[in-house]
């Protein structure tokens, strides 16, 4: 049903936590694709593991950025729906199965996208984003917010979450490019990605397919690794 794929440069130090939050997963993706761009810090011996594996592709290419690394794997990819990991960041173990139930009850809508943490180098959260209003709700920073803490679920745990589906294009919501599920078809019909408006994939995602509903998840997804080299600012 879902094709992940992962774009790393130069991110190894953080891909034990990525990789992870995949096999955690409580809604297992159908199709993983790591693509490595040209690191030069080790990430063979991290990819090594997932060699061979079933419905898994490992990609070594030069650094050829992440939009063209977006549309290599739309171009393999399986799944009914599409999603982004970057290296750096990390998946909530309910995160697939909460964006790709209201999809699967809302066949009119293009693509679902939630709600963020913001954490630091080390895994501490430090805020809340709202994906919908880009609002932050800091959170006190201390040992006691490591995202590890909140990784380890259950799945007699995961909650039912609550969504929009959002249908007035006047609502000016841009969804961030990664950790967005999006139907594999109607991007294949969009044209993919172009790279016309350069890190801002979301933005292209938005406007490409504006004349579609869309759904916000009121409920964090993923955690954005803030670190000395990220592509964008959160």
């Amino acid at each position: 049903m879902i094709t992940l794929y992962l774009v790393t440069h130069n991110y190894t130090r953080f891909l034990d936590d990525a990789l992870e939050s995949i096999k955690k997963q409580t809604l297992a993706p159908r199709q993983i694709i790591l693509i490595d761009n040209g690191s030069t810090d080790g990430v063979n011996e991290k990819f090594s593991s997932w060699h061979g594996k079933e419905n898994v592709a490992v990609i070594y290419n030069s650094n050829i950025g992440h939009i063209n690394s977006a549309n290599q794997a739309l171009a393999l990819a399986k799944g009914d729906y599409i999603i982004r990991l970057d290296g750096d960041d990390m998946l909530l173990p309910d995160a697939l199965q909460n964006l790709c139930r209201p999809l699967e009850q809302n066949h009119e809508a293009a693509y679902a996208f939630g709600d963020y943490y913001l954490c630091d180098e080390l895994g501490v959260i430090n805020a809340l984003v709202d994906s919908a209003t880009r609002s932050l709700t800091n959170i006190q920073s201390d040992s006691a917010n490591l995202v590890k803490k909140l990784i380890p679920i259950s799945t007699a745990q995961v909650k039912t979450s609550n969504y929009n589906v959002v249908a007035d294009k006047q609502i000016n919501i841009k969804p961030h490019g990664a950790c967005t599920l999006i139907r594999t078809r109607l991007l294949r019909e969009a044209g993919c990605f172009s790279g016309t408006y350069g890190i801002n994939d979301g933005e292209e995602l938005a406007t490409k397919l504006s004349h579609y509903k869309y759904i916000h998840i009121d409920k964090p997804v993923f955690f954005y690794r803030q670190h000395g080299n990220n592509l964008s600012l959160f």
